[in-house]
This record gives structure tokens, C-alpha cells and sequence, in this order.
């Protein structure tokens, strides 16, 4: 079972290992470090933590009055962005990022897509009930007809 903290290297064009991102399957969140970062107050911002988008997430990027459907999402689902706390991580300030650093934060995206399916799957193989219950068998006996 998969389980914590685990690491792996996306791939560049020639196929060379290019960072390693960290997956936290409890949080269902995957980490990693931007090449330039975006630079909030003279600082370059470069640490990222970012979660898979729901359904609500897509719903609120296309209902947005802004052109670029891709990086309103990815501010929604960003959680962490170096110093820069959560309601600060806006559209306005992912427009600031090198295209480079937004391929990256893809790249992260697709790698957690990929690392939460074997997770669920192994979940699925482990023996362990869904539950997290040590058995889910129970007996199920005739109930009496209830007559009101």
C-alpha cells in the first residue's frame, strides 16, 4: 500500500530527469520547486504544493470573467506558492510566472493524476476493507414487518 511522502522525476523532451516532486497521498497533494518563481515583493517565490482540481474548481475557472481558463484553475488549486498564503495565490499573480514554471506545475498536476490512480488501485488490492475496518461482513438477519 502507498502510503506518505514518495518522489519522483518528471521527464524533459530528451527524457532526463529534470525535479524531483514529493506526493503527500494523505494530503492528496504533490510538492516541488519552480525554476524561476514568481516574485511577490522582490522575492522570488518558488516552493509550490498543489491538489488535484474537483468539479467545483472547473465550474468556478469557466464561470470566471478571465481569458485564461488553464491558469485560473491552477490558482484554485494551488495551496502553497513560497511565502504567499492561499488567498493570495490569484490569477494576477500566476500571470507573472515564466510559461516554464507553468509547464512545470503541470507536469506536477499530470504526475499526481498518475501517482493518486496506482494509489487508489493498490487500495483496492490491499485486503483492507474500504472502510478502514478491520471486517465490513455483517450478518444480516430477517427484520420483522413494522406495522404502524
Amino acid at each position: 500500500m502507498m502510503t506518505g511522502k514518495t518522489k519522483t522525476a518528471p521527464k524533459t523532451a530528451d527524457n532526463a530527469p529534470e525535479q524531483p516532486f514529493t506526493f503527500d497521498m494523505k494530503a492528496r497533494t504533490v510538492s516541488g520547486v519552480l525554476a524561476f518563481g514568481v516574485d511577490v515583493n522582490g522575492q522570488p517565490q518558488r516552493e509550490f504544493t498543489l491538489r488535484l482540481s474537483t468539479v467545483g474548481d472547473e465550474l468556478d475557472a469557466s464561470e470566471s470573467e478571465v481569458p485564461g481558463y488553464n491558469v485560473m484553475l491552477m490558482s484554485l488549486c494551488l495551496t502553497a506558492l513560497g511565502s504567499v498564503t492561499k488567498d493570495k495565490i490569484t490569477y494576477e499573480l500566476l500571470l507573472g510566472l515564466e510559461s516554464d514554471d507553468f509547464i512545470l506545475l503541470g507536469q506536477a498536476r499530470d504526475a499526481l493524476k498518475k501517482k493518486r490512480k496506482e494509489w487508489s488501485a493498490n487500495i483496492g488490492i490491499s485486503g483492507m476493507p474500504a472502510s478502514g475496518s478491520e471486517n465490513t461482513d455483517t450478518q444480516t438477519t430477517k427484520s420483522e414487518t413494522l406495522t404502524l
